[in-house]
């Protein structure tokens, strides 16, 4: 098991995921082994998820211990300790931590203040521990006290939880004070990336509502940096409003960063307007101008950017390596192109390798391999590999995952620039699909988004819309409120349906089923949960008024399955769980529920042929066999 255990720890992560793998077939007797490595590895993201999911699987066994190092107070181990925490159970977790905030060794107190944020619940508890007339104390323990209010907000999934969330790390504030606040978030911008990043979609009216219009700038960058992360379109209009109005030159400059991690062309022409508006002598103008130059490429082809072009290759820089990328999307220019290969700048000479990619002809080939026997710096190396690897060059996958690796030691990879990013990811895709899921969720980025936005070369071996075609397995993406899934202390809806539709997807091997509880720590909720629903023939809607009261739902899910089942390429399968106004909504009047005639399945008793609910979910179970059955005749 030692040598299991030490791959666990392997800043590989491949390596790393089958030793997790392994390591959680041998059960919970692994984990005291696993513990004693605590404190002996660095503190990379991938070995922090890996030891959230492995603890996660054992939540009984892995409480006891994890209470047990705290009792003991091993800081080393403490500090490991915490990261645990993030798979497990909320409130059994927190019950058990509570005591320990009383305990008079403050390496134990700011430890499990830091498990607190892990759990995501009971944030006032943590702040009441503290008195904040103890100075001392105070300041000691308050960098543990903010993040972990910080990422107890992140780990909200319903819209209506995040308010009180945001208002706790107001009381913060207050109690902090703005001086204080202001240097714990500037001292520790690598942490605040980290958990801003972690936000889901469903906190974006929250941030937009409290904090975009806050009389604080520090609390509008805050939601200016997670919006960004979160990349919903509908929130391009408010960022761009707060940057053009805002006189704090700090709220501009990360208005602008936000917007430029969309890539869209709205968010593109807001950046251009913000450009436009933004003088020379602003003290952030060169960080606009690289904002706007790292989202060039949805702009290609437009009249009011001609100019933008030669004064941003004359910056040099990173600001000229995104515009020499952006120019190598709107076809070959060997001037151009030859002037940034052969740059002394590594930046410039990495944004010109993807354009050789797309050409795919052995001297572009040529071209790129002299490029990579002259890197040195390891993001240029990734991303010219990766250029080989899309340019068909498949054996030189190892070396992107190595110099991915390298990278890692140094920074976290989702702090990769988008654009670059993009081309890894795509090269990854040669990778078999378990393998490449590894790295989507490090690099905050998934493949068949990128691959629509830049044609990417391969696949991810994932059937889609077609299998239906090909007498395969049927994609399902089933859309709910958590308030009838795992938030429901009476009934978990969402796990009762997909028991009773087992026989399809275990035996009859009709669907393949998929929805948000499959995601993983580290990836970007949104775009995924779009590339699920793009993908998907059938999607059902659990119905009930939570459902039709969640925005997120409302906004994005419906409104992707509606758009996607007029286009004919997915059918709607709504299954009416409780009773709500959904017959009611025109937009959903040509659409067959489940059950018929107004009966949902809480309201079981008022059917006299059902003698159980499970009447009821065996109603459900054959109505959708036979609506699938009929689609795959279509």
């Amino acid at each position: 098991m030692d040598e299991l255990v030490k791959k666990f720890y392997s800043q590989d992560p491949i390596a790393g995921e089958h030793a997790k793998n392994e390591l959680i077939n041998l059960g919970q007797s692994c984990l005291p082994k696993v513990i004693e490595g605590f404190g002996s590895f660095s503190n990379y993201e991938g070995i922090r998820i890996r030891l959230g999911e492995l603890f996660g699987r054992f939540p009984d066994a892995s409480i006891d211990l994890l209470i047990d190092i705290f009792e003991k107070s091993h800081w080393d181990k403490m500090k490991c300790a915490s990261y645990c925490f993030n798979e497990l159970p909320k409130h059994p977790s927190a019950s058990r931590l509570r005591p320990l905030l009383s305990s008079p060794n403050y390496d134990v107190r700011r430890c499990v203040i830091d498990s607190y944020g892990y759990l995501g619940t009971y944030g006032y508890e943590v702040m009441k521990s503290i008195d904040p007339d103890d100075k001392y104390e105070w300041g000691k323990l308050a960098h543990n006290i903010l993040f972990a209010l910080l990422r107890m907000a992140a780990k909200e999934r319903e819209a209506t939880d995040v308010p009180s969330r945001l208002s706790s790390i107001e009381s913060f504030y207050e109690l902090a004070g703005h001086e204080k606040f202001s240097q714990l978030l500037a001292s520790n911008w690598v942490t605040l990336e980290e958990v801003v990043s972690d936000f889901k979609p469903v906190a974006a009216d929250a941030f937009i509502t409290k904090w975009l219009s806050h009389t604080d700038p520090i609390f509008q960058q805050l939601a200016v940096k997670a919006l960004g992360w979160m990349r919903l379109s509908r929130s391009i209009k408010n960022i761009k409003n707060l940057a053009l109005r805002s006189s704090s030159a700090e709220t501009t400059r990360d208005c602008a960063e936000a917007l430029s991690q969309m890539q869209t062309i709205e968010a593109s022409n807001a950046l251009v307007e913000i450009y436009q508006t933004t003088s020379p002598n602003n003290k952030y103008y060169k960080s606009i101008c690289l904002s706007l130059a790292t989202c060039l490429c949805p702009l290609k082809g437009e009249e009011n950017i001609e100019n933008i072009y030669p004064l941003f290759l004359q910056m040099g820089g990173e600001i000229a390596a995104h515009t020499y990328y952006a120019l190598s999307t709107c076809g070959y220019n060997k001037e151009i192109w030859e002037l940034a290969a052969n740059s002394e700048d590594y930046v410039i000479r990495l944004s010109i390798a993807p354009g050789y990619a797309r050409l795919k002809d052995n001297s572009s080939v040529r071209i790129l391999n002299k490029m990579q026997l002259e890197s040195s710096d390891s993001i240029e190396k990734a991303v010219i590999l990766a250029s080989l690897v899309n340019a068909g060059e498949k054996d030189k996958i190892e070396g992107v995952q190595k110099a991915l690796i390298e990278i890692s030691k140094r920074i976290m990879l989702r702090m990769i620039r988008y654009t670059w990013k993009r081309e890894i990811v795509c090269a990854l895709g040669v990778l078999p699909p378990a393998e490449l899921r590894v790295w989507e969720r490090l690099l905050r980025i998934d493949f068949n988004l990128a691959s629509e936005e830049i044609g990417a070369p391969h696949s991810k071996g994932v059937e889609v819309s077609t299998n239906r075609s090909k007498g395969k397995l049927l994609n399902a993406f089933i859309s709910y409120s958590k308030l009838d899934g795992e938030n429901n202390t009476s009934i978990n809806y969402l796990d009762e349906f997909k028991k009773h539709l087992a026989p399809l997807i275990q035996f009859d091997k009709l669907i393949s089923t998929c929805d948000d509880t499959n995601l993983l720590a580290g990836e970007n909720w949104n775009d995924t949960i779009k590339v699920k629903l793009n993908s998907s023939d059938i999607v059902f809607f659990l119905v009930s008024s939570n459902f039709l009261s969640t925005r997120y739902i409302v906004e994005e899910e419906i409104a992707l399955a509606l758009k996607r089942h007029e286009e004919k390429k997915c059918i709607i399968i709504p299954i009416i769980i409780r009773p709500s106004g959904f017959f009611d909504i025109d937009i959903f009047s040509k659409i067959n529920a489940i059950p018929r005639k107004g009966f949902t399945i809480q309201t079981w008793k008022s059917n006299k042929k059902w003698n159980s609910i499970d009447d009821a979910w065996l109603h459900v179970y054959r109505e959708v066999k036979k609506a699938i059955e009929e689609f795959r005749k279509q």
